[in-house]
């Protein structure tokens, strides 16, 4: 059990909320009630009748930083090719899972990515994207989760891609010249 400190005294038996071996222990204790109930924890909080926390300290799993995500470059001519779109500021660690998402509807709906096609690192904080033609207005946000099953998650920023076609000069291509180098 991850506590946040026995090696020297006083010892502090509460659980170190920042360990990565939290998802291992939340809500994985045994509820007693014979020969008597403990219905609160050792700062009198009181536990899951159910399912309590393992040890002496009922707590809340904290939530994920989902962090910022921003594109290597979000305004781009179609022909340029590949882009990445990335997390900073995310959290880290092994018990913390990615997942991208896409809207192709302005925002309405978003789906989870696979890694086929066009698509790389859906399952990662960093996003690969090998073509940008025909994406234009696609938006993209990535789930920040702990724990498999989830137990809690956040969501980052939306990105939205702006790619110029110069051969459709949109969108106004005219105004917006930076297919051509100028």
């Amino acid at each position: 059990v991850p506590f946040v400190n026995v090696s020297t005294l006083p010892s502090n038996l509460h659980i170190d909320l920042t360990a990565a071996t939290l998802c291992n222990i939340n809500n994985k204790g045994v509820a007693i009630s014979t020969p008597l109930s403990i219905s609160d924890d050792i700062d009198g909080d009181s536990r899951n009748a159910t399912t309590p926390d393992v040890g002496a300290d009922e707590w809340t799993m904290p939530t994920p930083t989902p962090g910022t995500a921003a594109a290597s470059n979000n305004s781009i001519c179609s022909y340029f090719g590949a882009i990445t779109i990335g997390l900073t500021g995310q959290s880290t660690g092994s018990e913390f899972t990615f997942q991208w998402q896409l809207s192709t509807d302005g925002g309405t709906t978003y789906n989870p990515l696979s890694n086929a096609g066009i698509y790389s690192g859906v399952t990662t904080s960093t996003l690969g994207i090998s073509s940008v033609a025909g994406l234009n207005g696609y938006k993209y946000k990535c789930i920040v989760a702990r724990c498999t099953p989830s137990v809690t998650s956040a969501l980052s920023n939306v990105v939205t891609l702006t790619v110029y076609d110069p051969a459709t000069a949109s969108p106004n291509f005219a105004a917006n010249p930076i297919c051509s180098g100028s």
